[in-house]
Formats: C-alpha cells, sequence, structure tokens
C-alpha cells in the first residue's frame, strides 16, 4: 500500500515521553524525512544542471543554425566560382577545347551531332565523330573500371567480416595484426588506383555536361538506336500480328516514313544474319527468335520466289535455333570475354539485295496491306 499522502502531514511528536515502539518509529520516521530532504535537494541540483544544460544545447542548436547557414552561403559561392573556372576553362587554348567549339558550331549549323564516322561526308565531320566516339569510349571503360573496383571492395569487406567471425576468440591480437596488414594494402591499392585514373574524363564533369547539352550520349550509340528500333518492331507485331513487312515499293507508296525506316532496319538486321560477319552476335538471334520473328518468311509482296544468284535457299531459322543451342552447350564465358567477342554491326548496300527474299514469297496479311495503303 503506498502512503505517500502522510508524508508530508506529521509535523511534530504529539507525546513527549512516547512509549517504546513510538519512540522507535518516531526515530525511523525522523531519519527517512531527512533522506527525503536530501533526495529532494539532490533533484533541485540535477534540475538547475538539467535547465543550464537546456540553455547550453539552446545556444548550441543557434551555433549550429549559424554554421549550417555559413556553410550553405560558402557552398554557394564556392559554386559559383566553379562555374566561373568551369567556362573559363573551357575557353582555354587546347585541343579538347577546339574540338569541343567545332562540334558546338557543327551542331548550331546542322542542329545535331556529326553522324557516324562511315557516313561522314568531310573529313572534318570524320574527325569530329572519331573524336566524340573515342570521349564516349573513355567514358564508358572508366565507370567500368570504378564499377569493378567498388566490387572487389566489397566483396574484400565481406571476406574480412567472415574472418572476423572465424578468428576472433581464437586469436584476437593476430586477428588485430592482419587486419591491419589488409587495410594498409587496400590503401596502397586505392592510392595506386587514385594516381592512375588521375587524369580521368570523369574528374571533369564540367566537360562531360557540357557534351551531353549538345546530345551526346554515354551509352552505345548503336545499341541505343537498335533497342529503340526493336522496341517498334514489337508494337509493330502487337498493332498487326505479324512481322511480316512489306515490299519496298509497298513500303515506298503508302508514305509512311516510320514504316519505311523500320522495314529497311528489320532488312538490314536479317541480311547481317544471313550474309554479314561469322561471328552472330547470339543475343540479338534470341530476342528475335523469342517474338516469334523468322529470318525465312520476313518479307511479303506478290510475285514469284527470288534467290541469291547462284544459291539454293537455305532454312535460316533452323540455322539460328543451332546456333542458340550450341551456345548453350559451351561452358558460360566470363562477361568481359563475351564483350570481347562482340562486333559492330556490318553495313550493307541495300540497292544490291533489294531483289532478295530468300523465302517463298506469300501475299501479305490484311493487316500489313492496310497499313501500306495497298
Amino acid at each position: 500500500i503506498d502512503y505517500t499522502e502522510y508524508a508530508t502531514s506529521f509535523k511534530r511528536p504529539l507525546f513527549k515521553e512516547p512509549s517504546r515502539p513510538l519512540e522507535i518509529a518516531y526515530s525511523h520516521r525522523q531519519q527517512m524525512k531527512y533522506m527525503q530532504d536530501q533526495a529532494c535537494m539532490n533533484k533541485d541540483a540535477i534540475y538547475a544542471e538539467y535547465l543550464e544544460l537546456l540553455e547550453k544545447l539552446r545556444q548550441k542548436k543557434m551555433e549550429l543554425t549559424r554554421a549550417t547557414d555559413e556553410v550553405k552561403k560558402c557552398a554557394q559561392q564556392t559554386g559559383a566560382w566553379t562555374k566561373k573556372v568551369f567556362d573559363l576553362e573551357l575557353r582555354e587554348p587546347c585541343t579538347w577545347n577546339s574540338n569541343y567549339q567545332k562540334v558546338k558550331d557543327y551542331v548550331r549549323e546542322h542542329g545535331s551531332l556529326p553522324p557516324n564516322y562511315r557516313k561522314t561526308k568531310t573529313e572534318e565531320e570524320k574527325s569530329l565523330s572519331l573524336w566524340l566516339d573515342r570521349i564516349r569510349l573513355l567514358v564508358k571503360e572508366e565507370r567500368r573500371k570504378r564499377s569493378e573496383a567498388a566490387e572487389v571492395s566489397n566483396t574484400q569487406e565481406e571476406e574480412d567480416g567472415d574472418d572476423d567471425d572465424e578468428n576472433e576468440e581464437k586469436r584476437p591480437r593476430q586477428h588485430e595484426m592482419e587486419q591491419e596488414q589488409q587495410q594498409h594494402q587496400q590503401t596502397k591499392k586505392r592510392k595506386r588506383y587514385e594516381r592512375k585514373v588521375k587524369k580521368s574524363v570523369l574528374d571533369y564533369p564540367h566537360r562531360l555536361e557540357c557534351l551531353e547539352k549538345l546530345g551526346l550520349v554515354w551509352g552505345d550509340q548503336n545499341e541505343n538506336k537498335w533497342e529503340a528500333m526493336f522496341q517498334k518492331l514489337v508494337l509493330y507485331k502487337e498493332e498487326y500480328g505479324t512481322t511480316r513487312f512489306p515490299s519496298d515499293e509497298q513500303c515506298a507508296a503508302s508514305g509512311d516514313q516510320e514504316l519505311i525506316e523500320l522495314q529497311k532496319w528489320v532488312k538490314s538486321q536479317v541480311l547481317n544474319f544471313r550474309y554479314g560477319a561469322k561471328k552472330k552476335n547470339l543475343e540479338v538471334i534470341r530476342r528475335f527468335l523469342d517474338i516469334g520473328f523468322s529470318f525465312e518468311k520476313w518479307y511479303a509482296k506478290p510475285g514469284k520466289v527470288r534467290k541469291m544468284k547462284g544459291e539454293e535457299l537455305e532454312k535460316f531459322d533452323e540455322l539460328a535455333q543451332n546456333l542458340l543451342e550450341q551456345a548453350e552447350r559451351q561452358p558460360k564465358k566470363k562477361k568481359k570475354e563475351i564483350e570481347d567477342e562482340m562486333e559492330e554491326e556490318d553495313d550493307f548496300d541495300y540497292d544490291d539485295y533489294a531483289n532478295d527474299d530468300g523465302e517463298e514469297v506469300v501475299e501479305m496479311s490484311n493487316a500489313v496491306e492496310v497499313s501500306c495503303g495497298a
């Protein structure tokens, strides 16, 4: 039972000569009252200290706010001067700035970046296109290196964590020495890598940013274009229920520029597979087959069967399937090896293959005929 309510009710003893039990009770009560007073004094002291700390905390908060505002102000000024430095660096006489200015003037005049170097018309266009390709390659390579370095670092940390769990209880001192040695080696590797990429293109963001504003894409330009066209092919199939295309004449008669470009791109993919490089891009083949594309029956136009001169019709779909099956049976290669084996897509002269069907010709589906205005 809690009798706290009586703690302040007692004023003075009622009896001057109490009995022995009451005298003991008086004594205990007086002792506890003294302890209560001491506890109150201690509480008051702590509370006073607490108020003092609150005041200091309030002052520190004010100081922190002022310091944060000062940091923001300095950051704004530093950013302004950094922008000024970047702008002036882009005006300094050097080879990079000279090429950048040429590209900038080219974009201002033509409305876009120089085309692929194989499609350029002048030596200056070719030079600028090759320069942009080199920069794009450098950025891609440096980002790959930094990504690999981060993965190696994370793997090493995980291995260190496993070693910690096993050796912590057995050999604490030896574990500390090994950990210090590993940290020292990692520091040396990091410093060596930092020295190696000290002048990396990624360390000059203003140069990359100014090229991005001109329309430069850091990914592989061919890969980006290929993916965009492939998605158009997927939409074409969803809309018309087929991956077969009208003839060149029918596409031209339709006046649909998007259809003309898509048919021309699909034709280039088929010709590249049939008669291009010996090393086929298996990923491209797989993606085409996954959507039900036929490398034999992709081209529909009225007329008779046509072949390549002096060549029998090949079963290209069977060939594509065999290539994928052979690849699956082979041991998996590392990502780097696969990238090294990737080759650029060959260019074809479409006029030389304008009449090459390579398969039995059939009438177009009604959906395709409608799309072409036939």
